[in-house]
């Protein structure tokens, strides 16, 4: 995810998963993150209030959490790479590949020590396509230890909260870099903090059309 104060172009764009210093995702960040977010979905389910006893039992026998993400088109923009480009789905596949293999450790380690979902069976679980194109490694994992959750990703296309942090959303590009948001407080300008931190640091104005080939 990516984080900034606001969205009217004034705040600084802050790609999380980027590794400045080297201009490329920071994987092994990305991958603490992911196994923090999932700990902190799972212990969500046990202290939710429940209105409906149905509810509650169903979420219990199965544990479903989806953690997703956002502010993808804003982290390629910061490494140089344009969406949709064929270095942009190594990128992507790099990316998501450390999600799932994090979420998954993380989720089979919480079955290790709290027990597996209750309707967890090994064979059926590992049965589906998903998790037959698993590693070994942790298909071997799945079948020694269980899996806390049935569920463990999802991608949301997360507009508001991507709006509010000033960065792309869900897995979405760009598709304008400045444009007419309305709400319940009336309309304003929003210019995408991407380009207003590249035009700062290029001594560019805001307005220019000289983006260069990531964007």
């Amino acid at each position: 995810d990516t984080s900034a104060n606001g969205s009217n172009g004034s705040a600084r764009a802050n790609a999380e998963m980027l590794d400045k210093a080297l201009d490329r995702v920071d994987l092994d960040k990305l991958r603490r993150m992911t196994q923090t977010g999932i700990h902190f979905l799972d212990n969500v389910i046990d202290a939710t209030t429940y209105f409906f006893v149905e509810n509650e039992r169903q979420q219990k026998t199965e544990r479903r959490v989806g953690l997703g993400v956002m502010g993808l088109a804003e982290l390629l923009v910061k490494i140089g790479v344009p969406y949709g480009s064929r270095i942009a789905l190594a990128v992507v596949d790099a990316v998501f590949e450390t999600i799932r293999n994090a979420a998954i450790d993380e989720s089979v380690e919480l079955a290790r020590i709290k027990g597996p979902f209750p309707r967890f069976n090994a064979d059926k679980f590992l049965e589906s396509e998903f998790t037959r194109n698993l590693p070994e490694r942790l298909r071997e994992r799945i079948r020694n230890h269980g899996i806390r959750n049935v569920t463990l990703l999802t991608v949301a296309p997360t507009g508001t909260t991507g709006t509010m942090m000033a960065t792309s959303t869900g897995i979405e590009p760009f598709f304008m870099f400045q444009f007419e948001r309305r709400g319940r407080l009336g309309s304003h300008l929003v210019n995408e903090a991407v380009v207003t931190d590249y035009c700062h640091e290029m001594g560019l104005p805001t307005t220019t059309t000289e983006l260069p080939h990531q964007f």
